[in-house]
């Protein structure tokens, strides 16, 4: 009988290590990798941080124009070209200019194909050169349609400057509002020069200058309103005062309501109208019951907040006048200023009050009227081709704020 064999377990070889020098290898390749990680978050905290405060805010809109979007980045590089960085304060105030500049240039460039005008890629570069100005798309915009503008004036509007035309010498005052044409006409009547009351009442500083002289002009030179009540009477014949509503005068009326007031500032509401009369019939409109907010977006003539209501959405004394700081500090809260005087804006709005003294005569037109004439015409079809081309303005504070850090970080 054989003998049953007793199974052995196998024998198991002890598992060799690794020579020093592959452990070492080993671990350091496992640093290499943990120290890159780590970079990798350090990195990207870096970047999200000049993300959130420098990339982001260059990439939000500040203007959309038929269409197309413009960026803060854009408005910067525009900031530059204007010579405004150096002071954060101007550059914040004229924010909302700048902006309203991009639909201007955009109106250019689009309406030059009107014509058939054109400026070259080597055009732009030698005006920014010659003006040691950067090559931003910006600055290229803003080139080209300076150089638009000046080409479309000399090939399209300045022949249309008549050789000769009919013209007449008057005696002509604009007064700023009713109560200033009705003094004039009362001093009339009392046997008063009407040299000696232009000089004392007229907006113009020209016909101030001149006691209301108005040496020979075409129409085209002046405005609408002044050619159809001047071209329209006899030799020695005076009108009655005529409201030229596109008339432009220094000096304007402000309505103005405190919101908020605090040891940061004031929110202070604004309504900017040409006349006291005007200003006062809003303010009693107001007290009736009707909206500030809607008054200001109809009639305000401050187009920094007429789009807006009136209403600067800052508590921030800084954007006001000094005339309109100082009414407002004594102001109660929510209640409707009388309407405030104030010498630092224009307005649009005047009476006329003029004497034909010869004419209409046909002479040849000065070189000074024919470019005065082309202007206008220019004028008016550049205002046409805005209508056509729709704008909208995407500034707020937190951008205009962002402009301010940035400049004053340089």
């Amino acid at each position: 009988m054989k003998q049953k064999r007793i199974p052995v377990a196998p024998k198991i070889k002890p598992r060799q290590r690794a020579p020093s020098w592959q452990r070492q290898k080993k671990m350091q390749r496992w640093i290499l990798i943990a120290g890159i990680a780590v970079i990798a978050v350090i990195v990207g905290i870096v970047s999200f941080g000049f993300y959130s405060t420098q990339l982001r805010p260059r990439l939000q809109p500040v203007a959309k124009v038929a269409g197309k979007t413009f960026d803060m980045g854009y408005l910067m590089d525009m900031i530059d070209y204007a010579g405004l960085g150096s002071n954060p304060a101007i550059a914040r105030g004229m924010t909302d200019r700048l902006v309203e500049l991009i639909w201007d240039n955009e109106v250019l460039l689009k309406g030059s194909k009107e014509f058939g005008v054109s400026v070259t890629d080597e055009e732009v570069s030698k005006l920014l050169k010659d003006r040691n100005l950067s090559g931003s798309r910006a600055a290229r915009n803003m080139a080209r349609a300076e150089l638009l503008s000046g080409k479309i004036f000399e090939q399209q509007f300045k022949p249309k400057a008549p050789a000769s035309a009919p013209q007449i010498r008057a005696q002509a005052m604009l007064l700023a509002s009713r109560d200033k044409a009705q003094e004039a006409g009362k001093r009339l009547e009392a046997g008063e020069s009407f040299a000696d009351i232009a000089k004392s009442l007229t907006e113009v500083t020209q016909l101030k200058e001149k006691g209301g002289e108005v040496d020979w002009v075409p129409q085209g030179v002046i405005t609408d309103g002044f050619d159809q009540v001047a071209f329209g009477l006899k030799p020695g014949e005076m009108s009655q005062p005529v409201l030229d509503e596109k008339a432009v005068k220094t000096g304007g009326h402000w309505i103005i309501r405190v919101t908020e007031k605090d040891e940061v500032g004031m929110r202070v509401e604004r309504i900017l109208l040409g006349s006291k009369e005007e200003a006062q019939k809003v303010k009693e409109q107001i007290e009736a019951g009707a909206g500030f907010a809607a008054l200001a977006r109809e009639l305000s003539q401050d187009f920094d907040t007429k789009d807006k209501g009136g209403d600067p959405g800052k508590k921030a004394s800084s954007t006001l006048s000094p005339k309109l700081a100082e009414a407002a500090l004594g102001l109660e809260l929510n209640k409707v200023s009388e309407p405030i005087f104030d010498d630092s804006v224009s307005t649009e709005g005047a009476y006329w009050i003029i004497k034909l003294v010869e004419g209409p005569v046909e002479k040849e037109v000065s070189d000074e009227n024919k470019d005065l004439v082309a202007r206008n015409l220019l004028s008016k079809w550049f205002l046409s081709m805005r209508e056509k081309i729709p704008f909208e303005n995407l500034l707020d504070d937190a951008k205009k704020d962002w402009v301010v850090e940035q400049l004053s970080s340089r």
